[in-house]
């Protein structure tokens, strides 16, 4: 009987321990919410509300805890209740989120600095391959701009305008509290949160390395009492948005008997496509496995993942393996450690661009290779078929598949640190991080295909180097709350080391046997190596206080030694000041004001980023001579001045900012204006050209920054429909107040013509086109008209002038987004304005001056039948007087693109139960599918010159964007 009973209690516990708990969780406004998680608390044990906002969970006992994203979560016991229906409330978490700044954390409604986060949902359905796209469009003051579209190419981002010539113009990025300026190899898919300080006064604590804006990345981890795995993949194919169209061999042979009458073979009649020959389809594909969780003494993220994308234009390729360990353990009551680690290989295949057809650029080739030429030669022979009007000039199959080559790298970056709570509020933290990196490149050209593989005999080359960055930091930190006050304090110093050593060989006469390729098989070799090191000691200090969150302070002051400069140390301090208006007695009547915040700040950086390691010191190369008996050593020549006086770059930033939230954060509007003044510009004064040096590098410049910054963000419909819009809008003006020494600089040659297209002087901004105003067709002559600019009545280099500007007036960025039922949508839109484009490519492709191809464009040349025209006749000869520099070239580089958009669909959760999947969405996704502009060439978004400040907006051949169909898909077990 006793054993009955027993059997009877057993089983009426396991009945009511999986009871089952079905609801509804809902708004405000009585519409369901879709996807919202429910969990039991302090288990793994969850599932998400379908369509209608139901939901159903085996749980009899304990706390249910419903939450979704934008809302308050809410806890409810069980009780033995077998339905529960929730409405959530919407959530002030604008406010409320914890915003990562430089050394610690603070709520985003106590921030007094200009800061932007863009967070993992930004990130999440958007296939990129560079950390950096996640900034563009999506902050305000944030400049991105993707020079080149070839895989794995840099990324210009310039926070708040460029504050230097010779330096560094890019941002410090600290991952998870280790700074580099190289995030090319961090995964997007682990990024949590990007967090931008943009103006002096929050990025000051990281003093010299951060006059160009601090960006915070933090990587994902694991949460206590979860435990998941999530597999996320797509693939997507990518082809040329727009085509340039170039003549046919009719067409051609017509033009060249105007140039070299006769030149060309009357057997010549074949035609190639080049441009069908050289511009494909490329892909891109990646897949991430990741591994999180934990309990309340240990959170763990183990993530692997493989990226490869493949250009448009062959043999471009970029590929990536990597993977992420993070971890977080609280040792002891007063003790946690945590260590996050990254390793990671990248190969990389390159195509040349940026280079005339006749210096081996791929783009420039495919465009002026003329028409009647073959791939290959008709005689069998395998070899590239050569221009016959200029051997050297190879076919842009030769310059793309001629050679063999690829980098590869090989990573590890990553930090250990541990934290000592030794009383409330009071905490020491000590942070080791490394970056070290292998690096190796190859290079091979057999002897018999192309004809610059003939004449070397074959060439190889081989670039090796190895770099390791050690830092260590140290900070101590102390908070406390009196009354209606909060004061924190933080100390700390850090020590920063380089080591980079690189070895280069270069050889040619290479065996006849094309298996061999390494270089001990060439019959003649040359070696170089470099090793160079820098170090950056830092002591820094940070105090912020708020009176009852309406009164806010903060202050910080840092002091870096760098071992580049002659004077080593600088002083970077800052403050900034709040005040929450909205808190005040006489804001109570206003109802739809939820929180308005005022911030005033002022702060000094410094740039030790881009400047040589020895640019103090002077210089001397070493060159080998015929030995001497008995020896002597090679012959030295020195190269550069040294400059015992050279000093930082320093820059001074003031801003004033206003946080606007309404109706209970459903609209949040900041605006902020900023002023930024650098000093002591690095330059390379030219000297007499009577020395054997001739020129120094010393401070002797000072440009400044002014803008103006807008962000709007919305929530427009909630329930069934929810429609959310974030907009962002830039206006950024530079200006070079002082040259010293030096009137003027040039920069940007076009090999085509041999003539600079950018200058830097007083008074203009850095990036301005330098050339001849062309005012037409002579339809007499044939040849193109400039305007006598100086008024001396001749046509001289003094009728030179500015011709265009590649800064933009305002970029902007729109977000859209829209969910309904299980379907979401997203539409990112992102522009320029105000930019013009220097359009080097058509100096080849206009210039009727030698033997290259043409675009259709010259069919409107000039000839004594065709005197009314904006194309000027056909000169041959080599001559470049119709392709001067001039406004000829210059056009409107203005764009709108829809940068991405996201169609996806998430499973009903309880469809999914049975294959254990908690959440399964799947999207496409296009990018750069419409761009809305006047340019003429392949692509608006582009620099020959990659990240320079000051050559911008040159397209000369540029490998261009590509549009972009990708498919992929997101589970969550």
């Amino acid at each position: 009987m006793a054993r009955l009973i027993l059997f009877a209690i057993s089983y009426f516990t396991i009945l009511t321990s999986y009871a089952q708990v079905s609801g509804r969780v809902s708004d405000t406004s009585g519409e369901p919410l879709i996807g919202a998680t429910v969990s039991v608390k302090g288990t793994t044990e969850g599932t998400i509300t379908d369509a209608d906002g139901n939901y159903t969970i085996e749980m009899a006992t304990g706390t249910l805890v419903f939450s979704y994203t934008g809302y308050e979560p809410q806890e409810i016991a069980i009780d033995g209740k077998t339905r529960i229906d929730v409405v959530l409330q919407t959530a002030s978490y604008i406010l409320n989120d914890v915003v990562v700044i430089g050394y610690g954390t603070q709520r985003k409604e106590d921030l007094t600095t200009s800061v932007v986060v863009i967070d993992e949902k930004a990130i999440k359905n958007r296939p990129m391959v560079s950390a950096a796209e996640a900034l563009q469009g999506k902050a305000a003051g944030v400049q991105v701009v993707q020079p080149s579209g070839k895989p794995g190419a840099d990324i210009a981002v310039r926070v708040r305008g460029a504050t230097s010539v010779l330096a560094g113009n890019e941002p410090l990025y600290v991952v998870d509290g280790v700074p580099t300026t190289d995030i090319r190899g961090l995964n997007p898919a682990d990024i949590a949160t990007m967090t931008v300080l943009k103006d002096a006064s929050s990025a000051a604590i990281y003093g010299a390395r951060a006059a160009n804006g601090v960006v915070i990345i933090t990587t994902r981890r694991g949460a206590e009492n979860t435990s998941v795995i999530t597999f996320s993949a797509y693939a997507g194919v990518s082809d040329l948005r727009k085509t340039v169209e170039t003549l046919s061999t009719r067409q051609y042979r017509d033009l060249m008997n105007e140039i070299i009458p006769g030149a060309l073979d009357p057997s010549a009649t074949g035609y190639t496509d080049w441009s069908e020959e050289v511009f494909g389809y490329g892909s891109n594909q990646s897949y991430q496995l990741a591994f999180s969780g934990g309990n309340e003494k240990t959170r763990y993220l183990f993530s692997a993942n493989y990226l490869n994308q493949e250009g448009i234009v062959k043999p471009a390729r970029f590929g990536r393996y990597s993977v992420r360990l993070n971890l977080d353990n609280q040792a002891t009551s007063w003790l946690k450690v945590g260590t996050s680690v990254n390793v990671l290989r990248s190969s990389t295949k390159d195509t040349p661009d940026n280079a005339s057809s006749g210096r081996g650029g791929v783009i420039m080739s495919a465009l002026n290779t003329p028409p009647f030429l073959g791939i290959y030669k008709d005689d069998g022979s395998g070899q590239y078929d050569p221009n016959p009007f200029q051997p050297s000039w190879e076919n842009p199959v030769a310059y793309m598949f001629g050679p063999d080559q690829e980098a590869i790298d090989t990573r590890l970056f990553g930090n250990f640190n541990a934290e000592a709570t030794l009383f409330r509020g009071f905490a020491l933290k000590t942070n080791l991080g490394a970056d070290i990196n292998a690096h190796q490149w190859e290079y091979y050209l057999n002897p018999f295909r192309t004809n610059y593989g003939r004449n070397q005999n074959g060439l190889g080359q081989a670039d090796r180097s190895n770099s390791a960055i050690w830092l260590w930091e140290n900070t101590a930190s102390y908070s406390a709350t009196f009354g209606n006050s909060r004061m924190s304090f933080l100390a700390g110093s850090s020590i920063q080391k380089s080591h980079w050593g690189n070895s280069y060989i270069y050889g040619n006469d290479f065996p006849a046997d094309v298996s061999v390729t390494t270089l001990n098989a060439a019959n003649s070799i040359s070696a170089s190596t470099d090793v160079q090191e820098w170090a950056l000691a830092s002591f820094f200090g940070r105090i912020t206080y708020d009176y009852k969150s309406k009164y806010l302070l903060t202050a910080s002051a840092r002091r870096d030694g760098s071992s580049k400069l002659a004077h080593h140390w600088g002083t970077m301090p800052s403050f900034s000041l709040g005040w929450r208006i909205s808190a005040e007695p006489f804001m109570q009547g206003f109802d739809a004001i939820y929180d308005m915040k005022l911030r005033l700040g002022w702060g000094r950086n410094g740039n030790q980023e881009g400047i040589s390691n020895y640019a103090r010191y002077g210089l001397v190369s070493y060159y080998r001579r015929a030995a001497t008996n008995p020896l002597s050593g090679p012959a030295a020549v020195q190269v550069t001045y040294g400059n015992p006086d050279l000093r930082w770059e320093t820059t001074d930033q003031s801003n004033i900012g206003l946080d606007l939230s309404l109706w209970q954060g459903r609209v949040n509007f900041t605006a902020d204006a900023y002023y930024k003044k650098t000093d002591d510009v690095l330059l390379n004064v030219q000297l007499s050209n009577s020395l054997p040096i001739t020129s120094i590098q010393t401070n002797a410049g000072t440009i400044e920054n002014r803008g103006l910054e807008f962000n709007l963000s919305t929530v427009n419909t909630t329930g069934a429909l929810r429609w959310n819009t974030d907009f962002n809008i830039s206006f950024n003006k530079n200006k070079v107040l002082e040259l010293q020494y030096t009137d003027v600089y040039y920069f940007g040659r076009v090999y085509s013509n041999n003539q600079d297209v950018a200058i830097v002087r007083e008074g203009l901004p850095l990036g301005v086109f330098f050339g001849y105003v062309a005012e037409g067709v002579n339809p007499e002559t044939g040849d193109l008209t400039y305007k006598d600019v100086n008024g001396n009545g001749i046509f001289d280099p003094g009728d030179r002038t500015v011709i265009g500007d590649a800064n933009p007036d305002f970029i902007y960025g729109l977000t859209n987004s829209l969910s309904w039922k299980n379907f979401g949508l997203d539409l990112f839109f992102q522009g320029s304005q105000g930019n013009d484009i220097f359009n080097a490519t058509r100096i080849d492709l206009e210039g009727m001056f030698d033997s290259k191809n043409q675009s259709t464009a010259v069919l409107r040349r000039w000839t004594p039948e065709n005197r009314y025209t904006d194309i000027p006749r056909a000169i041959g000869g080599g001559k470049v007087d119709n392709v001067r520099n001039s406004t000829r070239f210059v056009e409107d580089g203005s764009y709108l693109r829809l940068k991405a958009v996201t169609l996806s669909y998430n499973f009903n959760p309880q469809s999914l139960e049975r294959l254990n999947i908690r959440q399964l969405t799947v999207y496409v996704t296009g990018q750069n599918l419409l761009t809305f502009t006047r340019y003429s060439g392949f692509d608006p978004e582009v620099n020959a010159f990659g990240r320079s400040a000051t050559e911008l907006g040159v397209d000369y051949g540029t490998y261009p964007q590509a549009r972009i169909l990708t498919a992929g898909l997101n589970v969550e077990f």
